[in-house]
C-alpha cells in the first residue's frame, strides 16, 4: 500500500422465479440475472392417476402479470378440441416471478359393446356432457344368426340406442344384445327355395331332352318314304340294262329337287 486504493463491489442484480407445478416436473425455475430469459416447461402434458378412469391434463401456466414472449404458435387442442397452454414458456426476467402450471381433471367414459359397432368412448373433462351409442341395432356377425340391440347398462338405463352422461365420475355403459335366428331361417328357406328351383330347372331340362329323342324318333319314322323312294329308284335303275352318266346325274338331282319340294 504505496498509496491510497479505491475498491468498489459490483453486483448484477438478480430475481428468483419460482415454478410449481401440482403434477408431473417442471424445470426453469431458480435465479436470473435482471433483464434475462428464463425458460420454462413441463414434462409430460398429461398424467394418468388411474389407468382408465381419471387423468390430468395440462392447460397452460398462471405466471400473473409477468411479460412472456409470444410466439403466435397455433394452440395445442385438447381431446375435445379445446385450446390448451403451451408447454414452454418463456419470460422475461425483470423482477420476481411466480409461475404455476394449471391441469385440469377429465373422466374416461368407457362403451362396451360385444355386437356392431358401438361411438363415445373416451376421456372428458369433469361435468361435461358425453354422448354415447351405437351404430346400429341390429348386427350380423355371421350368416345364422343376428342381434338386436336391447338396452343399455352400468351407468346408464335405457332401451334407445343412442344416450348421454354427466361426466361426474369415470363411467362404464355396456350395450346389450339378444341373439335373432330370424336370418338363419330366411337363409335356410332361401336356400330351400334355390334347392327347389334347382330340381325344378334339372327336371324341365331332361324332359326337354326326352322330348327332344321323341322328335328325333318321329323324324327317322318320318323318313321311311324316302328310304322306299330310293328303293324304288334303285330297282328301276337296275331294270336299266345300259344306265348313263347322265341317267345318275338326272337322279340325283330329281331326289335332290324331290327333297326340296320342287318336284
Amino acid at each position: 500500500m504505496d498509496e491510497p486504493y479505491t475498491i468498489e463491489a459490483k453486483y448484477k442484480e438478480s430475481y428468483r422465479v419460482n415454478v410449481w407445478t401440482p403434477f408431473g416436473a417442471a424445470s426453469g425455475g431458480g435465479f436470473y440475472t435482471k433483464g434475462t430469459v428464463a425458460e420454462i416447461q413441463v414434462s409430460k402434458t398429461d398424467i394418468v392417476i388411474n389407468e382408465n378412469e381419471i387423468r390430468k391434463v395440462f392447460t397452460g401456466w398462471d405466471y400473473g402479470n409477468a411479460r412472456v414472449m409470444d410466439f403466435q404458435e397455433a394452440p395445442e387442442l385438447d381431446p375435445e378440441g379445446k385450446p390448451i397452454g403451451g408447454q414452454n414458456l418463456l419470460a422475461f426476467v425483470d423482477k420476481p416471478l411466480n409461475v404455476t402450471a394449471g391441469w385440469k381433471t377429465q373422466y374416461k367414459l368407457e362403451v362396451d359393446s360385444e355386437e356392431g359397432k358401438a361411438r363415445g368412448d373416451g376421456w372428458y373433462d369433469v361435468g361435461k356432457v358425453a354422448r354415447f351409442s351405437v351404430k346400429d341395432s341390429t348386427a350380423s356377425p355371421g350368416f345364422w344368426t343376428a342381434y338386436s340391440f336391447v338396452k343399455w347398462s352400468g351407468d346408464y338405463d335405457g332401451t334407445d340406442k343412442s344416450g348421454t352422461v354427466i361426466m361426474n365420475t369415470p363411467k362404464v355403459v355396456i350395450a346389450e344384445w339378444k341373439e335373432d335366428n330370424t336370418p338363419g331361417i330366411l337363409n335356410s328357406l332361401i336356400l330351400a327355395g334355390v334347392g327347389v328351383a334347382g330340381i325344378v330347372i334339372y327336371s324341365k331340362t331332361h324332359k326337354n331332352i326326352k322330348i327332344s329323342r321323341n322328335q328325333v324318333k318321329d323324324l327317322i319314322d318320318d323318313a321311311k318314304p324316302f328310304e322306299k323312294f330310293f328303293a324304288l329308284r334303285k330297282r328301276k335303275t337296275d331294270s336299266d340294262q345300259h344306265p348313263s352318266f347322265y341317267v345318275k346325274q338326272k337322279k340325283k338331282k330329281s331326289a335332290i329337287n324331290w327333297l326340296m319340294g320342287k318336284d
